[in-house]
């Protein structure tokens, strides 16, 4: 009996041993935050750098897009097509670049569906227009596209018929056009960007007003700056540009598509005017790969 009553104590005493005191559970808790802590950023890091490469394979195809669309026409898609007014003002239809290269996307059924000579909201039409495609979107942004062509440096509101880029209005850019070579900007991510077959019209039957076909141009195009002498270069994701700026959800810049059919990301922080200089097609700008 008395060993049996030895046992039981030294077990009981055991269990005691076993438990955690408040203290214990603290420490413990404590260590686990920290860890989490040291470790979060770590994985949002990683997963951002997947989302970039993921970003920087969809400009890629695109990329490869346009050069095909260039070898069976001679020349780059328009920024997007319209009807002009007397006021200078889009009449319609107003099917953008990325429309045009959904035969180059492995799209040509969506691109088959489309009746072009119609508007975009047209009855017949509503289900291409409002269909979003992986391609146009990157994994960090939002909404149904991420991408806009590049207009250059002028007014989308102003000279939407001469930009001197290689993407606006009615534009047919020919590659022998791009006087600056191959570090030229084709495209460039933009959080404004709508699915490219979406462009300046929106389905509003004030659509002809200016003000509103402004706002909605930056759906398939942007600028880099500056829009007249004197003003600012916005860069990418500046908080003091406009809808129709290049921009991302990449913290520190965004990426581009250059002629030469190369991805690079353009840091906020570069030289505005070199930036400037690379939206240009026969700026006559010397810019060297060492200067961003």
């Amino acid at each position: 009996m008395k060993t049996l009553s030895m046992r039981t104590r030294a077990a009981a005493e055991t269990n005691k041993r076993r438990g955690w005191t408040l203290f214990e559970l603290l420490i413990v808790v404590s260590i686990i935050l920290l860890l989490a802590g040291l470790l979060l950023p770590a994985v949002q890091t990683t997963r951002e750098r997947a989302r970039r490469m993921a970003c920087a394979n969809n400009l890629l195809q695109i990329g490869m897009a346009l050069n095909n669309y260039h070898d069976a026409h001679r020349t780059f898609p328009p920024g997007y097509v319209s009807a002009v007014g007397p006021a200078g003002e889009d009449l319609g239809p107003g099917w953008g670049w990325g429309a045009m290269l959904l035969p180059h996307l492995e799209n040509s059924h969506l691109s088959n569906s489309i009746v072009y000579e119609q508007e975009i909201d047209a009855p017949v039409n509503t289900t291409a227009a409002g269909r979003p495609l992986d391609v146009f979107i990157c994994p960090s942004g939002r909404g149904s596209a991420s991408y806009a062509a590049s207009f250059g440096r002028g007014d989308l509101f102003q000279t939407v018929d001469r930009g001197d880029g290689v993407f606006f209005r009615n534009s047919r850019a020919r590659l022998k056009d791009i006087e600056d070579g191959p570090m030229t900007m084709l495209a460039g991510e933009s959080v404004s960007a709508h699915w490219s077959g979406v462009s300046a019209l929106p389905p509003d039957p004030k659509r002809i007003a200016l003000a509103l076909t402004f706002v909605n141009r930056s759906r398939v195009l942007a600028h880099t700056g500056p829009i007249a002498a004197g003003q600012p270069v916005h860069m990418p994701n500046d908080r003091a540009g406009c809808g129709a700026d290049f921009s991302s959800m990449h913290p520190g810049g965004a990426q581009f598509l250059l002629v030469d059919g190369s991805v690079r990301f353009l840091s906020q922080q570069m030289d505005s005017g070199v930036y400037s200089a690379l939206a240009t097609r026969a700026g006559g700008e010397v810019v060297s790969t060492t200067q961003y």
